[in-house]
C-alpha cells in the first residue's frame, strides 16, 4: 500500500467480499474520501483478472503454455537467449503434447526470431540447417491447424441442426446433412491429422446418424469420441463441456438402444463429477448442471421412471436459477419439458400444464424448435384434459397457423391437433373409438417408429395406448417393461 490509491481499491474490495449482494450507492456511502469511485473499481476489477490468470496458468496446461510464451519474449527483451531457448525446448515438448497447435506456431516463430537475434549462438546446428528443419515444422504445423479448422467449419452446421431440433425437422435438412458427410474429410478417420479433428470427425458421425434416427450406429462414434477424452487428459482438462455432452449424449443413446448397463455406467460418471461441482469453476459447474440433469431425464424417461424425474424437479428449477445467465435457453426449455412431460406422462395435467406454459411464452432467442413445436402439442392437450374446451379450440387455431410445413413432423403435429378439436365434439361414448381410429390412422401411414414418437420427447404410441386402455403413459410403459 504505498500511495493512497492502492489502499483505496484494497478497501473496497474488503467491503465487496463482505457484502452478499452488489449494491453500488451502499458501496459508495462506505467510502466517502473516494472522489473517483469508478477509477478505484477498474484498478480493482483489472488487479483481480491479473490475479485469476496467474492461478488458472498453475491449474490449466493450456494457459500454463501460453504464459510461457510472455516468459520467453520478456527473456528475449533482457538478451538472454541461452535460457529463451531452453525454455521454447520445453513449453514445445508440452504445446505437442496438448495439441496446442497455434501455441506451437508461435514458438516456432520464436525460435526462428532468436536465429536472427543470435546467430553465434553456439548450441544451435547450423544457421541454414536450422532455418530450413524450422520451415518444415511451420508447414507441418500449419497444415495440421488448417485440417483441425476444416472439421469445425464441418462440426457448426451440423451441430446448429442437433442442437435447434434434436433431429431435422426441414425436409431440406436431410439434402443438406447428406451433402455435408460427402466431404472427403469424413470418408475416412485417417484424413484427420489430429487427435482434436478425430474429436470432431467422431462427433459428427454420431449426430449425422443420431438426426437420422439410426441410433445403433450413433453410439459407437460416441463411443470413440469418449475414449479419445479419457485417454489424453488435457482434452477433458481443456474441452470439460464438450467431454460431459458426449457422455451425455452416449448415456442417452445407450438408454435407447437397449443397453442399460452401459448408459448407467456413464451416468454413474456424470453423477460422480457432480457431486465434485464445489472444486470446480462456476463455467464446468454450469456444464456440469445442464450435462449431468438431461442425462439423469433422459436415461430415467428411457426406464418410464417419471417419479424419479421429479425427485430432482426443485434442484433443475434451483439450478436454473443460480446459473441462469450461462445456460442457453434452449437447454433450461429442455429441462424444463422433462419435468412438464413428466407430470403429463403421470397424468398430472394441472401441473404439466403449468410448466408447459412457461416454456411456450419464453420468446428468447436460442430456444429449441422441436421442444417448443412439442410443448405446444402437449399443451393442447393437457387443456383438454383439464376440460378447458374453449381455450383448446383458440389454442388449436393458433398453432395450426403457425405449423411450418417444411417441418418433416408438420403432418403428424397437425393431426393431434385435429384430433383434439374433433374429440371436444364427440360423445363420451364414442370418444376411444376416436383414439383407436388415430392410432390405426398413424401405422396405415407407415410413419417410422421414430417419427412417430415425435422426436425423441414424445411417446406417441405410448399415449394412445394409454387413453386406449385408460392408462397413462407411465402406467403403459411399465406393463411393457
Amino acid at each position: 500500500m504505498k500511495n493512497s490509491e492502492d489502499k483505496q481499491f484494497f478497501r473496497l474490495f474488503d467491503i465487496l467480499e463482505k457484502s452478499k449482494n452488489y449494491d453500488e450507492e451502499k458501496v459508495i456511502a462506505q467510502l466517502p474520501d473516494v472522489k473517483e469511485f469508478f477509477v478505484i473499481k477498474n484498478v480493482l476489477y483489472n488487479n483481480i483478472l491479473k490475479s485469476l490468470s496467474a492461478l488458472y496458468s498453475e491449474k490449466s496446461p493450456r494457459m500454463f503454455t501460453r504464459s510461457k510464451l510472455n516468459e520467453i519474449e520478456v527473456l528475449f527483451r533482457k538478451g538472454l537467449y541461452k535460457q529463451g531457448h531452453k525454455q521454447i525446448e520445453q513449453t514445445k515438448k508440452k504445446a505437442e503434447q496438448n495439441e496446442q497447435f497455434e501455441t506451437l506456431l508461435q514458438l516456432i516463430n520464436m525460435e526462428q526470431k532468436l536465429l536472427v537475434s543470435a546467430m553465434s549462438f553456439k548450441s544451435l546446428k547450423s544457421y541454414k540447417e536450422r532455418i530450413r528443419a524450422l520451415m518444415d515444422e511451420t508447414k507441418k504445423v500449419l497444415i495440421i491447424i488448417e485440417n483441425i479448422k476444416e472439421y469445425d467449419s464441418l462440426l457448426l452446421p451440423i451441430t446448429r441442426l442437433h442442437f435447434e431440433g434434436a433431429q431435422f425437422q426441414q425436409k431440406k435438412d436431410l439434402y443438406y446433412l447428406e451433402e455435408l458427410m460427402k466431404n472427403e474429410l469424413m470418408q475416412s478417420e485417417e484424413k484427420a491429422l489430429s487427435q482434436r479433428a478425430r474429436l470432431n470427425f467422431h462427433y459428427i458421425w454420431g449426430l449425422y446418424y443420431k438426426l437420422i434416427h439410426q441410433k445403433e450406429k450413433a453410439l459407437p462414434y460416441f463411443q470413440k469420441r469418449l475414449h479419445l477424452f479419457e485417454e489424453i487428459s488435457v482434452f477433458k482438462e481443456e474441452l470439460f463441456s464438450d467431454y460431459l455432452s458426449t457422455l451425455q449424449l452416449a448415456t442417452e443413446l445407450a438408454g435407447e438402444t437397449n443397453q442399460p448397463l452401459q448408459a448407467e455406467e456413464w451416468l454413474l460418471k456424470l453423477k460422480h463429477l457432480y457431486s465434485l461441482k464445489d472444486a470446480l469453476s462456476p463455467e464446468q459447474q454450469t456444464s456440469l448442471f445442464i450435462y449431468h440433469f438431461l442425462a439423469t431425464a433422459e436415461y430415467y424417461k428411457s426406464k418410464g421412471n417419471y417419479k424419479e424425474i421429479l425427485k430432482h424437479e426443485k434442484e433443475i428449477k434451483e439450478g436454473i436459477e443460480e446459473y441462469h445467465e450461462q445456460i442457453n435457453p434452449g437447454l433450461q426449455q429442455e429441462l424444463m419439458y422433462y419435468i412438464g412431460y413428466s407430470y403429463f406422462a403421470l397424468g398430472e395435467f394441472a401441473q404439466s400444464k403449468l410448466i408447459l406454459k412457461q416454456i411456450i411464452e419464453n420468446k428468447s432467442t436460442g430456444v429449441k424448435s422441436d421442444i417448443f413445436n412439442l410443448s405446444n402439442i402437449l399443451y393442447l392437450l393437457c387443456l383438454y384434459e383439464t376440460e378447458e374446451h374453449s381455450l383448446v379450440k383458440s389454442v388449436a387455431k393458433s398453432w395450426l397457423k403457425s405449423l411450418n410445413k417444411e417441418n418433416v413432423y408438420h403432418e403428424i403435429d397437425a393431426e393431434i391437433i385435429y384430433l383434439v378439436i374433433k374429440l371436444i365434439g364427440v360423445e363420451k361414448a364414442r370418444v376411444r373409438r376416436q383414439y383407436y381410429d388415430f392410432r390405426d390412422y398413424l401405422m396405415s401411414r407407415q410413419f417410422e417408429l421414430e417419427h412417430l414418437k415425435l422426436y425423441k420427447y414424445f411417446d406417441v404410441f405410448a399415449w394412445l395406448e394409454g387413453k386406449i386402455h385408460s392408462q397413462t403413459i407411465a402406467e403403459y410403459q411399465k406393463q411393457l417393461l
